[in-house]
C-alpha cells in the first residue's frame, strides 16, 4: 500500500490529531511516534482504513491510545481476534 503523504489533507489531518492529542506521542514513556501516523494514514484515506491494534482504549482523551483517538476521530478500530472474525481466517 503507498499513501501520498505529501498531500495537503493528510497535511492537515496531521496538524489537526497532533494538536489536539498531543499526549497520544510521549517519549519519555516511550510512547511511539507512530500513533498519530496510523491514525492519519487511515483518516485521510478515502474510503477510510480500519486501524487494527492490541492497544486498550484509557477513555481519557488527555491521556489516550490509538483507539481513545480513532473513536473521537470516527476512525474504525478493531483489535486482532475482531479482524480474523471479520476476514472470516480459519485453520
Amino acid at each position: 500500500m503507498f499513501v501520498d503523504i505529501d498531500g495537503d489533507s493528510f497535511q492537515e489531518n496531521m496538524a489537526h490529531v497532533m494538536g489536539t492529542y498531543p499526549r497520544l506521542v510521549d517519549t519519555r514513556k516511550n510512547k511511539s511516534g507512530a500513533d498519530p501516523f496510523v491514525i492519519v494514514v487511515a483518516l485521510s484515506s478515502n474510503p477510510p482504513l480500519v486501524v487494527v491494534t492490541q492497544e486498550g482504549a484509557t477513555g481519557n482523551l488527555a491521556k489516550p491510545n490509538i483507539p481513545d483517538v480513532c473513536t473521537a476521530e470516527g476512525v474504525e478500530c478493531i483489535n486482532i481476534l475482531d479482524l480474523i472474525v471479520r476476514e472470516d481466517w480459519i485453520l
